[in-house]
């Protein structure tokens, strides 16, 4: 491996761990030592011979996953056995095996799907205005013209203080620096920090406000827009996220934050997931309610309708903060279609507030047309719950805006929903679990073993027989010590879990603790060449937040007397190599144990 050193981690009993480090901050491989390999297809074959349905013989037969059984769920007459082919489906639906061939041939086909997404945006110019709208489809005029109005009546006329609170940095990567530099005192400790031309006049008054900042920035870097790479999705394809300037995502985000709390005042909350699954469970019961997912939604927002719904005002600042160029991995540049990707500050914000006024106002029309007024729409991101009899026309609006619904999540008819990650068949909840890599470290094979009993215990609240060997099997792969259960469930996968029974734990002065792997990040010493540096950021005069804190800047170290020598000496801050972990076996604090 380029650029990577490696330390063997002693393990209770008697096993050995590989931890390979990458210098630049990346957390590679940790492969088991002593034990026989996981193999991840005998897992799912095994799988599938703990219920014989029709699906599951046709899969050990032929050795992959038919077609998806959400998409035919009106044909299943008994929930126990859609769950176990659900899960058949799904279990390796996202497995991504090590492999520069495949990562290669996944990113490269992300990439042309981002490009295909962005080119058919181009058209949208002609057909978007409300004199085309007016003439060819009056009926999409009327939704969309709704929708304007209930936008503009959301966010109000624009003001610099209505979004100056919300901007903040995020914990990601940027356009010039990695993610180890994430961190908020990092980004404002930078002194060239980099920002798009048509941003940079709004940049430097937001630095010029703050003497603190002002006083660690130089200048601003300028560079032509972002910087284009890929995340894994699934087995096939990665995603394409875009890494923005520093100064635009800080700008970006006070964007998203200002419609995010506007969008709060009327009951669509982007922190909260549960409404949109309680409403998808209401919907596997009765089927008045839908749940629709759209295909590339955060690529497809495209100018043409930004520019048709959203006030004047507003789109002039959104495009004033925005990278309207993409800069590839080979170099080469794009100039956008869409107002923003993923990886934008404000993209996530932005589609829920479009979805939810196209939503809406395709609802009031369908209310119009029947004479009923019983609106039932949730919107997360593009995950949007509405009444089943206004899908036909959503779908229409929608398409008409560049957007695509996805026919393989999307669910209108039959027992079953989906909506942000919960999967309910006939009011029985059957969400799966999924395997996304290769099983060879001890932190993974916790984590499946743990997501495996807990998809077994998740309708009957004890563990179904079928299932058992299975799980007996993927636990012998695990060190003779990390075998036992160790804590309750919602401890997180440190550990195996267990109930009260199996693990027996000693309560004393009303506390157990109980042994987990836990990942601890590296300190820096003393003696390290990257301490002052990372000292200087994460404590020291130059950093921002320190001083907002109000650190006294009279000292720059605190002082203990030595036991050897009478002098005084700086004591080793705890400063943290970015980037950079160990896994350690760590104690949690159990209070109290609810079997679940």
């Amino acid at each position: 491996m380029d650029d990577v050193h490696t330390n063997r981690v002693p393990l209770i009993g008697g096993f050995e761990m590989t931890k390979a480090i990458s210098k630049k901050g990346c957390i590679p491989l940790r492969e088991l030592k002593g034990r026989a390999t996981f193999s991840h297809t005998k897992f799912a074959n095994k799988l599938a011979a703990c219920n014989h349905t029709g699906y599951a013989d046709s899969f050990m037969r032929n050795r992959t996953s038919l077609c998806n059984p959400a998409l035919v769920a009106s044909q299943y007459k008994d929930p126990d056995a859609f769950r176990h082919d659900y899960l058949l489906y799904n279990v390796l639906r996202k497995f991504n095996a090590v492999s520069k061939d495949n990562d290669e041939a996944r990113s490269n086909a992300a990439f042309e799907s981002f490009n295909r997404v962005d080119e058919n945006l181009a058209g949208l110019d002609s057909s978007l205005n409300w004199h085309s709208l007016g003439i060819k489809t009056p009926v999409a005029h009327r939704v969309l013209w709704r929708a304007s109005r209930k936008i503009a009546k959301l966010l109000g006329n624009y003001e610099h203080q209505k979004v100056l609170e919300f901007m903040n940095f995020s914990n990601g990567a940027t356009m010039l620096h990695p993610k180890v530099e994430g961190q908020a005192q990092y980004k404002f400790s930078f002194e060239n920090p980099e920002v798009t031309p048509q941003c940079a006049r709004f940049a430097s008054a937001l630095i010029k406000c703050s003497p603190i900042w002002s006083e660690k920035t130089f200048s601003l870097t300028l560079v032509e827009g972002n910087r284009l790479t890929t995340v894994p999705k699934d087995a096939s394809i990665d995603r394409v996220i875009a890494c923005e300037p520093t100064m635009n995502m800080y700008v970006q985000k006070g964007f998203g934050g200002y419609m995010r709390a506007q969008l709060k005042k009327v009951h669509v909350d982007l922190n909260d997931q549960t409404v949109n699954q309680r409403l998808a469970l209401e919907g596997s019961v009765d089927g008045e309610l839908a749940t629709v997912d759209l295909s590339a939604a955060s690529d497809s927002i495209s100018l043409a309708v930004c520019r048709l719904l959203l006030p004047a005002d507003w789109y002039d600042m959104l495009l004033m903060c925005r990278s309207d160029v993409g800069i590839l991995p080979d170099g080469t540049s794009i100039r956008y279609n869409k107002i923003s990707s993923m990886g934008n500050g404000f993209t996530f914000e932005l589609e829920s507030l479009l979805f939810w006024a196209i939503t809406q106002s395709c609802e009031d029309l369908i209310s119009a047309e029947t004479h009923t007024d019983n609106h039932r729409c949730s919107i997360y991101g593009d995950d949007i719950v509405c009444r089943t009899g206004t899908v036909e026309c959503l779908r229409y609006v929608l398409e008409l805006c560049g957007f695509s619904l996805n026919d393989e999540k999307s669910f209108w008819d039959g027992p079953f929903r989906e909506s942000c990650g919960k999967h309910y068949f006939g009011g029985i909840d059957v969400s799966p679990f999924f395997i996304r890599g290769p099983v060879d470290d001890i932190e993974s094979l916790l984590g499946l073993c743990n997501r495996l009993r807990r998809w077994n215990r998740s309708t009957l609240v004890v563990d179904d027989p079928r299932y058992v060997d299975l799980y007996a099997w993927s636990r012998s792969f695990l060190p003779d010590y990390w075998q036992k259960p160790r804590i309750p469930n919602g401890y997180g996968d440190g550990a195996l879990y267990g109930t009260l029974d199996e693990v027996h734990p000693t309560f004393r002065r009303g506390v157990h603790h109980a042994k987990v792997l836990a990942k601890k990040q590296k300190l820096l010493s003393l003696k390290d060449k990257a301490y002052d540096y990372h000292q200087e950021i994460q404590f020291g005069r130059g950093s921002y937040l320190r001083n907002l804190a109000g650190t006294p800047d009279t000292y720059e170290f605190e002082c203990v007397n030595s036991q050897t020598n009478g002098h005084d000496l700086p004591v080793q801050r705890d400063v943290l190599d970015q980037g950079v972990y160990a896994l350690r076996i760590s104690s949690v604090k159990v209070y109290e144990w609810l079997d679940s």
